[in-house]
């Protein structure tokens, strides 16, 4: 039984392992691909058309025309970024062709926060910014709790729904620099907002494990064979 079971175990691990290297590559390529329609973006910014679809916009750069109300504002993370400790700033951008959106103004560091702007309405932006899909909760990640002020991902409904607005299944990252000056800082240039892509090296660890566990399998059939050749 003991030398059945070892290597079926190594055969199932084998099979993952080669299925996680094959899953990153492809999420490799897709990365290269969102970084390609992000270059193209910079170079063509397009007014956001009335009907909007995750799958034709995402990662596309519109101009939008509208109010920041600040007080319909939540602080999402907290995030690492550039190994600095802090919150992306999400506030509801009313559109003057009577649309509600929610746009990632950029930025704060985690002692910063409690100075973010929260009250009043901003005065009219023409704003560059682009579309992201809402891709909802991850695994492991805590569940937001508005009540108290905790926002951990974004959920564009329970965001709407919490500051009694209705929101699409997508929002926006702003940028450019508006000049608000409240400590949040926008996405302003293609290398800001070029997606991190690690996903290669994650292949090679994955097929690493692969090719490490073929050479055990190997051997192990290997020194069985000679063991049965010895004893006959």
């Amino acid at each position: 039984m003991k030398n059945i079971f070892f290597p079926i175990l190594l055969i199932v691990t084998m099979v993952l392992t080669f299925a996680l290297g094959s899953w990153q590559i492809e999420r490799h390529y897709e990365k290269l691909e969102k970084n390609k329609i992000l270059a193209k973006s910079f170079d063509n910014i397009d007014t956001l058309p009335l009907e909007v679809n995750n799958k034709d916009h995402t990662y596309h750069m519109f101009n939008v025309t509208g109010v920041f109300d600040f007080a319909k504002q939540v602080a999402i993370g907290p995030r690492n970024v550039n190994n600095q400790i802090g919150r992306f700033i999400y506030t509801i951008l009313y559109t003057n062709d009577n649309r509600t959106l929610l746009v990632n103004r950029g930025f704060v560091l985690e002692d910063a926060v409690n100075k973010v702007n929260t009250i009043g309405v901003s005065k009219p932006y023409n704003i560059k910014v682009i579309l992201i899909a809402n891709k909802g909760k991850k695994w492991f990640v805590p569940k937001n709790n508005p009540e108290k002020g905790s926002w951990v991902y974004v959920d564009t409904k329970e965001i709407g729904d919490f500051f009694g607005d209705e929101l699409a299944n997508y929002y926006f990252n702003l940028m450019q620099d508006i000049g608000i000056n409240d400590g949040v800082k926008p996405f302003i240039s293609q290398a800001d907002y070029k997606l991190f892509n690690p996903h290669y090296k994650y292949a090679i660890f994955w097929f690493s494990i692969f090719f490490t566990l073929l050479i055990m399998i190997l051997i192990f059939y290997k020194r069985r064979n000679a063991k049965k050749y010895k004893n006959s």
